[in-house]
């Protein structure tokens, strides 16, 4: 969610900022646990979001799944998953369920 208004900052000097520019702000007001996932990872199915999970021996199942906000490229998820569960970042459109499939680290080796 979004709320926008005007916020006079004070901020140290730096080469480039200016007295009167404008710019974008991301203000933390709080702070709570909540589970997130790569928008890449988010399918429709006939108009409901989803993800594939995959469980421990590798088996991929389609989980739906209700969001919430989104932030920059991830979805806060507000039912359906839990923290620790591993999803498909970025699953191919011929995944199904019970297709197995290997893990790979976060930087893809």
């Amino acid at each position: 969610m979004t709320r926008r208004c005007r916020l006079r900052v004070a901020l140290p000097e730096a080469e480039g900022v200016l007295p009167g520019q404008f710019g974008t702000a991301r203000l933390v007001v709080g702070e709570e646990a909540t589970v997130v996932v790569p928008t890449s990872a988010i399918l429709s199915r006939a108009s409901v979001d989803g993800v594939y999970v995959v469980d421990r021996r590798g088996a991929v199942a389609y989980r739906s799944v209700r969001l919430g906000r989104c932030w920059d490229d991830q979805w806060e998820v507000l039912a359906g998953l839990t923290a620790g569960t591993a999803v498909v970042a970025q699953p191919p459109l011929t995944l199904a369920d019970r297709d197995r499939i290997a893990p790979s680290s976060r930087d893809g080796h």
